[in-house]
């Protein structure tokens, strides 16, 4: 379904995963359906949070939006319906780290490297007894924003 070992680019806030498309991927039509998109996102989160939060002291990372903005359709390569060839390569990176709140921005493209859409979504650090927001871990803000700043000089 998709390479579980996440590419870090030049961006060490970044993963990179590829998705096969599958049938059940399609709408009645051939073409990649909503739900699709949704896996693929959830993957990459996935990929990028096991990466870089640690998740086994109590807090858990939860998902308060997802906005998707489809640039070109993902179908199969075949019009018709034929063999299903088409790989769709994504790329998740953190976009913004606030106390309590993360932004993690994506891009999904063809294998012609055709954008077909980005994202953008948003969360929280929770305590996963009492669901409250809790502070991102002290060690992941300081990576963040000492690469920030590396990267405005």
């Amino acid at each position: 379904m998709f390479h579980a070992n996440a590419i870090a680019l030049e961006n060490p806030f970044a993963v990179e995963l590829s998705f096969k498309l599958q049938p059940f991927d399609l709408d009645s039509y051939g073409f990649a359906s909503e739900f699709a998109y949704l896996r693929w996102l959830g993957s990459l989160r996935q990929e990028f949070l096991q990466q870089h939060f640690d998740l086994a002291q109590g807090t858990c990372p939860v998902l308060v939006s997802t906005q998707i903005e489809h640039k070109q359709p993902v179908r199969s390569s075949e019009p018709g319906l034929g063999p299903l060839s088409s790989v769709v390569s994504g790329r998740l990176w953190l976009a913004n780290l606030g106390e309590t709140r993360w932004t993690l921005q994506s891009r999904l493209e063809s294998t012609q490297g055709v954008t077909v859409a980005t994202a953008v979504q948003v969360g929280h650090m929770i305590n996963a007894d009492t669901l409250m927001p809790v502070a991102i871990p002290e060690a992941l803000a300081q990576r963040y924003w000492d690469y920030q700043w590396r990267q405005s000089s």
